[in-house]
């Protein structure tokens, strides 16, 4: 797995941009692109970012994402 993708999917854009509005409020968290699918706790960072892209694509986009 590249992370982040070389190619992203819109999916993959919303779950970089909501990760990095969120990592303000979390002290020492890493940039999206300085994540490390390797980490587990990284690793989980990216599944949950990418869980809430398309959570959100799901209530605003429908069923299109």
């Amino acid at each position: 797995m590249t992370h982040p993708p070389t190619d992203p999917e819109p999916t993959d854009v919303g779950a970089g941009e909501l990760h990095n509005l969120a990592r303000h409020r979390i002290q020492g968290c890493p940039a999206w692109e300085d994540l490390d699918p390797a980490d587990p706790l990284e690793a989980g960072l990216i599944r949950w970012d990418y869980e809430r892209a398309r959570d959100f694509a799901a209530m605003y986009v429908g069923d299109e994402a």
